[in-house]
């Protein structure tokens, strides 16, 4: 159907990850791909009429929350950002339903949003549901389309709705800040060396391990089906103990968040596959040396990317660390290339896969919403990709590892041991950072 032109705002070209996350959804587009689902707990005095005028606010300053894709008849699909769009949003009243019963009503509620999924080409694909839980408590939960946001364009979004909340609930006249929309993104792209891009991505996969599968999780695998299935996933938290040395930990030695959980996550990949040299996906926000403009789009500019590691037994573990982190600053000049062009810059056919596992970490910044009129005591997210495993891990109030899974390829009792793995790994490393790697598999398997 033909927009008319006085409801349209502007139509973009796409960049290539959202061209990639829309053929997924053309290809398949009842299976829930990309879906992302983020639930906030908070507490403050919360007025409904408020609540909504704030983020109707949000909405016409934010073109990302009214933006649609056409493809029908284009020789090259578009996003069309509208003028105006209908603000979805849900207010559910838990507040005589006590605290289990409330619980089970947001899962199952969530649960069936995440069934019904979005339509890419009608819009909107961003959705608002309000659960009242007490007089001063309550959840909300945002769930959009990937391809509209990445997490760190949510944690603005969201900040600035509860900057706009708190200004209009204290009857001041606040002026939120105005963020950047795709466009500027898409037009720093055009200024890209493209050689240089491609030299560094050449070198960085030069005889890197190209494999189907991992061979040691293969012994762990259900045998595959045709059928078409929803993502699981296992939730692990990370003791406040563990929390106060990693913050310790990376302070000493130099380190991020992202690189010690990247790297965990590299190190055991290499002792189950015994290869010294893996290949497997990270996600770069796409901001990072670009400047404040960049830094303050709503959009999506997260990038996933192929990560190598390679490690030898003798290699003390602060090695590694310390050369991944060394890779992964390498690689952020280089984060907005396209999974396509990789392939072609290091020789490898399309149908080969460079990695079937992927981990993020999600450390955006929130403390902006401190001292807001609505504060924030917990979070929980869920993402839906094509990747048989996907390790989020959330370095917000708490931090907590979700291992997001394909149930007909793993069984749950795998993904359990593997997590387990995964934190004991992390202990070693923050007590034993000299340890060497032929250790460290005597310590964990």
């Amino acid at each position: 159907m033909k927009l008319p032109k006085e409801l349209v705002e502007n139509i973009l070209s796409m960049s290539s990850t959202q061209e990639g996350m829309l053929y997924q959804y053309l290809k398949n587009p009842d299976a829930g791909l990309y879906y992302e689902q983020i639930t906030y707990f908070l507490h403050g005095k919360i007025d409904l009429l408020d609540f909504i005028k704030s983020w109707q606010m949000v909405f016409q300053k934010n073109a990302a929350l009214r933006t649609i894709f056409k493809w029908d008849k284009l020789s090259k699909p578009v996003q069309v950002i509208l003028k105006k769009i209908q603000m979805p949003y849900v207010v559910y009243d838990l507040t005589r339903e006590d605290k289990d019963s409330q619980r089970q009503f947001i899962n199952q509620t969530n649960r069936e949003q995440k069934e019904k999924g979005f339509n890419l080409e009608t819009g909107p694909l961003y959705l608002i549901t309000l659960y009242l839980l007490s007089e001063d408590s309550f959840a909300l939960t945002i769930s959009n389309h990937h391809i509209i946001l990445d997490g760190w364009s949510n944690s603005l979004v969201l900040c600035q709705f509860l900057k706009i909340y708190t200004g209009i609930s204290n009857n001041m006249i606040y002026s939120a800040e105005s963020y950047e929309d795709m466009s500027v993104y898409l037009n720093w792209l055009k200024t890209k060396d493209m050689e240089e891009e491609k030299r560094f991505w050449k070198n960085f996969l030069l005889d890197c391990p190209v494999t189907e599968d991992f061979h040691a999780f293969q012994l762990r695998k259900k045998p595959e089906t045709s059928e078409q299935s929803e993502c699981d996933y296992k939730v692990f938290e990370i003791s406040e103990s563990n929390q106060k040395e990693i913050q310790q930990f990376v302070g000493e030695h130099g380190l991020t968040l992202g690189c010690l959980f990247t790297s965990i996550w590299g190190i055991l990949l290499n002792l189950y596959e015994d290869m010294g040299d893996v290949v497997f996906g990270v996600t770069l926000s796409g901001r990072s040396g670009k400047g404040a403009i960049i830094e303050n789009v709503v959009g999506i500019l997260m990038n996933t990317l192929p990560f190598r590691m390679k490690m030898e037994k003798s290699d003390q573990l602060i090695h590694i660390l310390k050369n991944a982190q060394h890779d992964f600053i390498s690689m952020q000049t280089y984060d907005s290339t396209s999974i396509t062009d990789i392939h072609t810059y290091a020789g490898l056919s399309a149908d080969k896969a460079l990695f079937n596992t992927l981990i993020v970490v999600e450390n955006y910044p929130v403390d902006m919403i401190k001292g807001a009129a609505l504060e924030i005591d917990g979070i929980e997210g869920f993402s839906h990709t094509d990747y048989d495993i996907l390790v989020a891990v959330n370095c917000f109030h708490k931090m907590i590892v979700n291992i997001v899974y394909n149930p007909t390829k793993f069984k749950g009792v795998f993904i359990e041991r593997l997590g387990e793995l995964l934190i004991k790994c992390l202990e070693c490393v923050l007590r034993n950072p000299s340890c060497e790697m032929n250790e460290l598999n005597n310590l964990l398997l």
